[in-house]
């Protein structure tokens, strides 16, 4: 399946090189929400994603107030 975020895109391409069972993705850190995206679409969980904002402060994903 493919999306509109090419960083989703070439994660969900590395993610079809293993097996269904098998992530190899054990978290993602980003600074952007295109990043959170990606990270999700290629299975991973939102308390294993951060977001680093622009003051450097470091948030996870399933904390982070929208």
């Amino acid at each position: 399946r493919e999306t509109g975020n090419i960083k989703a895109n070439m994660m969900l391409a590395i993610r079809n090189l293993f097996p269904q069972y098998r992530n190899p993705f054990g978290g993602g850190l980003g600074n952007r929400i295109n990043d959170a995206i990606a990270y999700r679409a290629a299975g991973i969980a939102p308390e294993s994603i951060f977001i680093i904002d622009t003051k450097s402060k470091i948030q996870q994903l399933s904390n982070k107030e929208e």
